[in-house]
């Protein structure tokens, strides 16, 4: 359930063979997304979630992940321990992990479309205790730290535009 397959193992070694086959003729970009994407659809399963599990993500996600499992118990009217089973089950992961998962992805697309020296500022209004907690964070979904990170999306950024992201806040200076 929780753990790491390669494609061919869960798709089949023909299947990913063909699928590389296809995604070389394609050019690099949102026809190779499009083409994978599609092959991944049709071979996923559907589930269907309790409702208190539609609850709970509901309530975790209206809140940004800034909010403690006991309180999405309380909204859900369940006790830990069934929304943890059910949560787990349907989801792959317990309410606290999706919760901290869901907080870090608004922590970064705050740090994607703002200056970059607005990490302590984002750390507080995402729920960090501090900015350390929120490097932590970042380096454990990133597996790279913060200035790593940036300094990639900067030399990514370079490549493709030939200017770097902090050239958009200097602009008009």
């Amino acid at each position: 359930m929780d753990e790491v397959q390669p494609l061919g193992d869960w798709a089949g070694a023909d299947a990913v063979a063909g699928l590389v086959t296809e995604l070389r003729a394609v050019p690099f970009g949102a026809k190779r997304a499009e083409r994978l994407a599609g092959f991944l659809a049709v071979r996923l399963t559907t589930t269907v979630a309790p409702p208190v599990v539609i609850e709970a993500v509901r309530a975790i996600d209206e809140l940004g992940g800034q909010v403690a499992v006991a309180e999405v118990v309380r909204r859900c009217g369940t006790s830990y321990s069934t929304l943890y089973r059910l949560f787990r089950r349907s989801i792959g992961i317990g309410p606290k992990r999706y919760a901290e998962i869901i907080r870090y992805y608004h922590f970064v697309g705050g740090l994607l479309g703002g200056p970059a020296d607005a990490a302590a500022t984002l750390s507080a209004l995402h729920g960090y205790y501090d900015q350390a907690h929120a490097a932590r964070d970042f380096k454990r979904y990133t597996g790279v730290s913060a200035t790593t990170f940036l300094a990639v999306q900067n030399g990514i950024a370079a490549l493709m535009h030939g200017r770097s992201v902090q050239d958009d806040s200097t602009r008009g200076e």
